[in-house]
């Protein structure tokens, strides 16, 4: 987790975060911004790194369960696609067929599950 510090402190990471460009996609998805790293560390460094960010930040931020599973579907559909990508462009693939269809279902599924958490919600509040 030493690398992660460091790529924690990288300006153009505080910049992203901080100027909300980021902050407003990550809250269309329906996560928190303290969700932000973790989400960049999986999608580029893969799942396996990505765990141990979330297990760091969710203990540092103490992020919600909605927000963990929400993540948590995300980066299973959607993780190392820079990795995976040019891996399959090096053996002939086209690298945006390979891509999109990955960040598409994964949106595609978050949408999805967010929308039955907000359903659970409002029967837990009508209750």
């Amino acid at each position: 987790l030493v690398v992660f510090e460091l790529i924690r402190a990288l300006p153009f990471l505080k910049r992203l975060g901080n100027t909300g460009k980021m902050q407003v996609h990550v809250r269309k998805m329906g996560l928190s911004p303290h969700t932000l790293v973790p989400l960049f560390t999986g999608i580029f460094l893969g799942i396996a790194y990505g765990a141990g960010v979330i297990i760091k930040i969710s203990r540092e931020e103490a992020l919600g369960w909605a927000d963990l599973w929400l993540l948590g579907l995300f980066l299973a559909t959607c993780h190392a696609v820079v990795e995976d990508t040019l891996i399959f462009v090096v053996v002939g693939g086209m690298g945006r067929w390979i891509i999109l269809p990955r960040i598409l279902l994964a949106c595609l599924l978050s949408f999805s599950l967010l929308i039955i958490l907000k359903q659970q919600k409002t029967k837990q509040i009508s209750s």
